[in-house]
């Protein structure tokens, strides 16, 4: 039996989460970064400590004790140096009240009202999954930046539109070369965009190709 894949969960819009970084504190910020950001869960999150930061290097403990190592962009960076400025480097990145540190529903609580009543943490972290596969289209990086342990899971937070999927066709395509389009018999495309010396010598390269097929070889005087 076929099991369906599930289509790819929303992930917060990028004005959601620039108004919520602007009206946030420096410590929600900070949180709304890792989330938004860095892709860390909320329990990630509440149990950051500045032993685990080595430079841009952040070590994250995350589900069945697993840890892993992201290197910290560098907004994020700067804010959580600011934070060790101000409350010292020996307690957590988000104390506790009453020592170690803030119950992952807290920092829920601190954010859902920067975030409004549809956007939630967990969204932020499909931002930074969905903005990161975009940029860089590794599935696997993204499953190894989430934590996740297996690549299905990931593909439920990276929402692949349209574009993503004709781009694939994009660049898979021959159209480059004028050669393609005359081969095929048809009219030769018009662009403002044309890179004339590019596309000779993609020209000069098929037919040289297909001169070789036929046993034979073109000197250029």
């Amino acid at each position: 039996m076929t099991v369906p894949r599930r289509p790819a969960l929303p992930a917060s819009p990028e004005t959601v989460v620039l108004t919520a970084f602007e009206s946030g504190t420096l410590h929600e910020r900070t949180m709304l970064l890792l989330a938004a950001t860095m892709g860390l869960r909320r329990t990630e999150i509440a149990s950051l400590h500045p032993a685990d930061r080595r430079e841009r290097v952040i070590r994250v403990h995350g589900k069945n004790s697993t840890v892993r190592e992201l290197t910290l962009d560098k907004l994020t960076y700067e804010l959580l140096i600011q934070v060790e400025a101000e409350q010292g480097r020996d307690s957590y990145y988000f104390p506790g009240r009453f020592g170690g540190h803030v119950h992952p529903a807290t920092v829920y609580k601190w954010l859902k009202p920067h975030l409004g009543p549809e956007w939630t943490l967990h969204s932020c972290r499909r931002r930074a999954a969905t903005v990161g596969y975009r940029a860089t289209k590794n599935v696997y990086a993204v499953q190894q930046f989430l934590g996740h342990s297996s690549v299905e899971t990931t593909q439920i937070y990276v929402d692949v539109g349209a574009e993503d999927i004709a781009a694939v066709a994009a660049a898979a395509s021959l159209v480059s070369a004028r050669s393609t389009r005359h081969v095929a018999g048809l009219r030769p495309e018009e662009r403002d965009d044309i890179d004339d010396k590019g596309e000779f010598l993609a020209d000069l390269a098929s037919l040289t190709s297909r001169a070789r097929i036929y046993g034979l070889e073109l000197t250029i005087r």
